[in-house]
């Protein structure tokens, strides 16, 4: 919640899919400790960040400095920009519309002017870098013999 709350959305969208995934919620008795009001709260996170009707609740959502947009929106937006609309009308003069939507997609991705967008007043904290980069190359398989093991 405190990410959302400073507007890291891509982080908090990355915690969220951990936390969805399917190996970690067939764990039925880590589930049955979180408490409801935690719950919830991982609900309407969820839902807030849905790709439902092109992410729209996404798409509402303020994207004011410092914020940190959820990457897979703004590749989404470009491809479908570069895919939708030719380079070139009539073989030779510049597709100007196709131009301006570009830069409009990578504006709100906040990529012009990162000093200002991604300046959030924290110290890197190296302990937790450190936790993530050992513990993140665990494979599909790997993490489900975990949690196997954990509940068979």
């Amino acid at each position: 919640k405190h990410l959302f709350n400073i507007r890291n959305y891509s982080s908090c969208s990355q915690v969220l899919a951990g936390i969805n995934h399917n190996v970690v919620q067939r764990l039925r008795r880590l589930r049955a400790i979180i408490p409801e009001a935690q719950r919830n709260s991982i609900e309407s996170l969820s839902a807030r960040l849905s790709h439902k009707e092109n992410y729209q609740k996404y798409r509402s959502l303020p994207h004011i400095s410092p914020y940190l947009s959820f990457l897979p929106v703004v590749q989404r937006d470009i491809i479908f920009i570069n895919d939708g609309n030719e380079e070139f009308i009539d073989g030779k003069l510049l597709n100007v519309d196709r131009c301006k939507m570009l830069t409009e997609a990578i504006a709100r991705s906040g990529l012009l002017h990162p000093q200002y967008t991604f300046s959030f007043p924290y110290e890197r904290n190296s302990l937790i870098v450190n936790y993530i980069v050992e513990n993140s190359t665990y494979s599909e398989d790997e993490l489900y013999a975990m949690s196997e093991k954990l509940e068979p």
